[in-house]
């Protein structure tokens, strides 16, 4: 009986370019053209298609901000630096044991869960409303995050959590219904971790906005470490508390 061979759907590269300024303008037509594509090849041959030194825990954000340089940024998507990522794991580690179960809302490809990871943290769940992000978050953390949208009224989300963790959409429409989201599954003396535009909790309209925020009180905030790729937009760590 003949041992079936799994067919790879990147041959390995004998040439590789450097990452930054060169891979996306100058691949290969066989080589991976984006982000998810470049995943699937670390998968196959257990390297990258590109030169970047030695593979750090943060790879794949580096490779997709690079890949936005030429893109562009697709749904808003900015996505937490590596510094940023790493002190909210920190605030994190101020209030909650390691075995603590832990929801990364919006969890994208998995900057903070991995940082919390590093941390030794284990109990964590996810959502994405993202087919792809879901894919590679299971890819780069081993956790299987769900296919979900907090927007998505006739989907039940029905746990409830001691701590929250999100970089969410900035859009002041989703991010208010996101903290709607927040104020349902956060438990009476749970706490949420965010990474916010910068003076959001201080808006004084849409009424809606201001309702839900005064369903929360501000224990901490802080600027986030370093800027965002691909975008001037200002951000700022907050934890809320009912």
């Amino acid at each position: 009986m003949k041992k079936m061979v799994q067919e790879l759907k990147f041959e390995k590269l004998k040439k590789k370019f450097a990452l930054n300024n060169s891979y996306f303008k100058n691949r290969q037509h066989n080589a991976p053209s984006n982000p998810f594509e470049v995943l699937e090849y670390y998968k196959e041959h257990n390297e990258l298609p590109y030169n970047d030194g030695e593979i750090k825990d943060d790879w794949f954000y580096q490779c997709f901000c690079e890949y936005q340089k030429r893109a562009g940024v697709r749904n808003s998507q900015f996505f937490t630096p590596t510094k940023t990522a790493e002190r909210i794991a920190e605030i994190v580690f101020e209030y909650a044991e390691e075995n603590e179960r832990i929801l990364d809302a919006c969890c994208g490809f998995g900057q903070l869960t991995m940082a919390l990871q590093r941390k030794g943290y284990t109990e964590i769940e996810a959502f994405d409303n993202d087919r792809q992000m879901v894919n590679a978050y299971f890819d780069l953390t081993g956790i299987s995050a769900e296919y979900y949208d907090f927007k998505d009224e006739e989907k039940n989300f029905a746990n409830k959590y001691n701590l929250i963790i999100s970089n969410p959409p900035y859009d002041v429409k989703e991010l208010t219904e996101f903290l709607y989201f927040i104020d349902e599954h956060l438990n009476e003396t749970g706490k949420a971790i965010l990474l916010i535009p910068s003076g959001f909790l201080d808006k004084t309209r849409p009424a809606r906005l201001v309702q839900i925020l005064n369903e929360f009180y501000i224990e901490k905030r802080e600027p986030m470490f370093e800027k965002f790729e691909r975008t001037g937009t200002s951000a700022e760590i907050v934890v809320l508390s009912k």
